[in-house]
């Protein structure tokens, strides 16, 4: 019962933290010391640490090697930009988290993965529908103006037409695409192995991969252009070694 009731308080502090990745750390134009997202990756990351669930994988320390590598040491520039290192930490931070949680919580792994996915269709649902109303009447439906009192990609608190001049970057909950790109990405492996493979383990209604897909490529983000070719790469090599 101790385990069932950490499992969902940690479910669910994950899941918030992947719904607010770039949203911002300001509430009504005051500057909190965190991101909202790093902030519930930390009470994750304490959780995990008293609990004696938290693991570091070697694996996962090369990867940050090769993105600190990268990052500062190629780039060391990016040393003195606090943007980059909040983001590099805030993302590392969730990298360790999860990684810890779905070790530890391996029987729990399928409900944790169609709740993730669920969420981040219904986020996709969101900036859709944020598209629409900007294309039909202007207005810029941005939950960071009402709540964080901050400005958006591009140092604007409105949707920018920047594509073709009538399209705006697909933000959705985050402040910049990449950052939302970042949040949909596992979605859209999720989604596209259950088009090309017909023993998908998810049984939920195509039009949560469409709708999914259509969010991730209006954020004219070239991680998430990346991102979806990544996916279709890994799923038809597995589809065809499978086949022999």
């Amino acid at each position: 019962m101790k385990k069932i009731k950490l499992y969902k308080i940690e479910r669910n502090l994950l899941l918030a933290a992947f719904a607010l990745v770039g949203f911002g750390h300001h509430i009504a134009g005051v500057s909190l010391p965190l991101e909202y997202s790093t902030f519930l990756i930390f009470v994750v990351l304490i959780l995990q640490i008293i609990s004696g669930t938290f693991k570091f994988p070697k694996f996962l320390f090369y990867v940050l090697a090769f993105i600190i590598l990268q990052t500062f040491i190629l780039n060391p520039s990016n040393l003195s930009d606090p943007r980059v290192i909040s983001h590099f930490t805030g993302l590392t931070l969730l990298a360790l988290s999860t990684f810890s949680f779905v070790s530890y919580y391996r029987d729990k792994l399928y409900d944790f993965v169609i709740s993730y996915y669920k969420l981040v269709y219904y986020i996709a649902l969101f900036s859709l529908f944020q598209i629409g109303i900007f294309l039909l009447t202007g207005f810029s439906l941005i939950p960071q103006n009402l709540i964080t009192g901050t400005t958006i990609a591009m140092g604007s608190n409105v949707f920018v037409p920047a594509f073709l001049g009538i399209l705006p970057r697909n933000i959705g909950l985050s402040t910049e695409p990449a950052n939302f790109a970042y949040i949909l990405i596992p979605a859209v492996y999720i989604g596209l192995s259950q088009l090309l493979q017909k023993n998908s383990f998810i049984k939920l209604p195509k039009q949560f991969v469409w709708v999914i897909l259509t969010s991730t490529v209006l954020t004219f983000s070239l991680v998430a252009y990346f991102g979806i070719l990544l996916s279709v790469t890994f799923i038809l090599k597995r589809t065809f070694s499978a086949k022999h």
